[in-house]
Parts: C-alpha cells; structure tokens; sequence
C-alpha cells in the first residue's frame, strides 16, 4: 500500500516542482492610470490590467514616464486586459524586443507613439472600438509584416506607419474617415493597398493598388504596384517617396499637379511616362529628388513651374526634353547634381536662346532644337480663343505676333 501510494505522489510532487520552476516573478509593478495597475514579470510579460483609461506619458530623447521604461528592452509581450479604455501616449516606446501585444475590444484609443520604434512587432489588430490611431503610433516598427484595421476604426493619424519596411499590404475598412499626412510613408515593400468599396472619403478605384481622396482626386498613398486611373488631378505631397521598388509609372492626362516629393527617393525609377495631351502644370519642390537611376524625363508642354530639388540628385540624367517653348519657372537647385554638361536639354524649336537664358536652365551647356510632331493641348480658359504659334505650340491669344487661331492664321499687333 505505502509503495502504491508512492508511486501515485512522486509524478505529482515532480509535476508541482516543474510548474513552481516555471512561475513568473513579478519584478515591478505599480499604477498606470487612476484604475489601472501594471505587472511586469521576469518572462518579460506585462500585462496591464484595470477598468478606464490609460495614462499619456510623457517622452524626452534620454527618459519616458513610462513606469517600465527601465525595463523596456526586456518587454517580449503586452497583455492589455478588457475594462482598459486607452493606450497612452508613448506608452511602450522604444520596447525593441516586444514581439506581440494583445488589445481588448474595450480599447477606444491608441495614444500618440504608442508603439513607436517597436522593431520586432510583426503583427497588430486594431479593434474596432478605436476610433483614432494617435500620430506616429507605429512608427518605425521595420519588422511589422501585417495590420488588421477593424471595421469601425475611424482616424489615423500623421506618419502613424511611417517607416513600418516590412508591411506588404493594407486595408482600410469603410469606417475609415481620416487619415493623417504621410501615414504610410516610407513604407518601401508595399504592394498590394485596398480601401473599402463602402468608404465615403476614400477610395482604390479601378484596383488601382493606392489611396485616393475621393473628393479631390488627389492620390495620397501609392505603392510598387499602383496604377494611377484616369480622372487623378494630382498626385499628393510623397506618396510614392522611398518606395524602392517602383520602376516605372504612367502619369495620365488628368493630372495638373505633382505636388512635393511625391516620387522623391525612387531609385529604382527608370521610366517616367506622360501622354501628348498631359495637363501637368505644376511639379513641386522635390517632386523627383534622388530618383538616381532616371535617364530620361519628358516635361509635358503645359508645365509652368518647377520647384526646388525638383530633379536634384537624378544624377543617371542624360536627356531632358521640355515641351514648352517658354520654359518653365525654375530654381537654381532644380537640377542640382545632374550633369549639366552632358546632359542634353531638348527643347522646342526656336526656344534654345530662351532656356539657355532662363534662370535654372541656363546653367545646361548642350541645348538642342528638337521639331513638334504634334500640336499640344492649350490649357486656356475655354471662353478664350485656342491659339498657336507657328511652332505648333500653346500661346497666349493676347500675346503679338503671327498665329494659328480657329484653324486660321492671324497677325496681332
């Protein structure tokens, strides 16, 4: 009997022994909000437990107020417990080593840098309560692979996923009705990028892999694979910068305004395509910075200005060809490390002596003519006359000289 009885305590004793060696110790804790505790445990578990909202911590480039600051390189995961309302700015900042993070359903609201620098996360559900994703939430978290925005989620804020390098797709639910600047910027290995078809404020028509302002047409975020649709008037302040990836891009006639650094860091961009009847007025300041292996750019005939460091560093640069017999405003850095030399600068007939002239362009020592195949569109208001000059090219009907108008030449004095 004393054996049997043996026999039946040893597997349990050695069982009790094998769960006490494998228990958590707590080694701090404290409060994080007015109803809200913190246990951290030497696994590197914390979990966060309470009913209300979270503290907003305050962050300096030596501390946080953040009580686990401390011990953040030891965080592998965050267990955040239902009741808990709020994730508090700059809460689990720069915890390089937190893996997973489990968000209740009773989150409402995720707090500024929340999660910022967090650069072994790899995977994050946003529930649906949370109706705004503060600013820089996710920023620079390289390793995260997947986001899931649950339909409800309603705000995102300014650069919340910049710099997220490993993120391949995004999905934003038709709750969605904000979404701050340059929320995904940065974010080089994207390649597939889906709005809701229900969403009121933005869309990815045509499966055109981006997100577009549906009211203005402007194009915010773009990726490898986007294709711009027809209708786009501008394409928005660095939709595509630092997307590494991008090769080539059709620019449809649609679009009048490349706004600042919108293709600014592209250097795989070899292939930049503009139709003959290209509304392009306007490329903003960087719009092409850095884009180092671009060999040649067609400037359609519209453009009227462009900006600083619009081209600055396309330093792969050998043919030029501006379409607008007036050249274009620009600056003297425009074309700052391209080799102005070499480069050949096409220009239209008749107009070699006001580029080499013009301030920007006078600094190009190979300016040559090159004929017009084909009248470009004006961009005059429609209650003026349609008038070329005799180059075949869009005028000013109030301008002096000799002049196609209508189909009929005529002389203004």
């Amino acid at each position: 009997m004393k054996s049997s009885l043996k026999h039946l305590l040893l597997p349990a004793f050695c069982l009790l022994i094998c769960l006490v060696s494998r228990a958590q110790t707590a080694i701090g804790n404290g409060k994080c909000g007015d109803n809200l505790i913190w246990t951290l445990f030497d696994t590197g578990e914390l979990i966060i437990s309470g009913e209300g909202d979270m503290t907003d911590f305050r962050y300096t480039p030596d501390d946080s107020t953040a009580p686990w600051y401390g011990n953040r390189t030891s965080i592998t995961s965050v267990t955040i417990e239902m009741g808990v309302t709020s994730i508090g700015n700059f809460a689990f900042s720069d915890c390089t080593s937190l893996r997973s993070i489990s968000i209740p359903k009773s989150i409402n609201r995720i707090g500024l840098n929340a999660f910022s620098c967090c650069s072994s996360l790899t995977d994050i559900t946003i529930p649906e309560k949370v109706t705004s994703i503060g600013s820089t939430a996710f920023q620079n978290c390289s390793s995260l692979t997947n986001i899931t925005l649950c339909e409800g989620v309603g705000e995102i804020g300014n650069l919340t996923f910049q710099y997220c390098t490993s993120l391949t797709s995004i999905y934003i639910p038709a709750s969605v009705n904000s979404i701050g600047a340059f929320a995904f910027l940065g974010d080089s290995s994207l390649d597939c990028i889906e709005v809701d078809s229900n969403n009121a404020v933005y869309d990815s028509r045509e499966g055109c892999n981006a997100i577009i302002h549906s009211a203005s047409n402007n194009l915010l975020t773009g990726c490898k694979n986007t294709v711009i649709p027809d209708g786009i008037t501008s394409i928005g302040s660095y939709a595509f910068s630092s997307c590494t990836s991008l090769e080539s891009i059709n620019i449809p006639a649609s679009v009048t305004y490349i706004r600042e650094n919108a293709f600014s860091h592209c250097n795989s961009l070899h292939t930049i395509t503009f139709p003959k009847n290209s509304s392009l007025t306007h490329i903003g300041d960087g719009g092409f910075e850095d884009c180092s292996t671009l060999s040649r750019i067609d400037i359609p005939a519209n453009v009227i200005n462009i900006g600083e460091k619009a081209f600055a560093g396309c330093s792969a640069l050998k043919e030029i060809h501006s379409l607008n017999p007036k050249p274009p405003r620009a600056e003297q850095n425009t074309f700052t490390d391209v080799d102005v030399e070499h480069t050949v600068l096409f220009v239209p007939e008749g107009s070699v002596k006001d580029y080499s002239y013009a301030f920007g362009w006078e600094q190009f020592t190979n300016i040559v003519e090159e004929k017009t195949t084909s009248l470009a569109p004006p961009t005059i208001n429609s209650s003026e006359p349609i008038v070329y000059n005799m180059q075949g090219m869009p005028a000013s009907p109030y301008a002096k000289g000799i002049y196609i108008e209508e189909r009929k030449i005529k002389l203004r004095f």
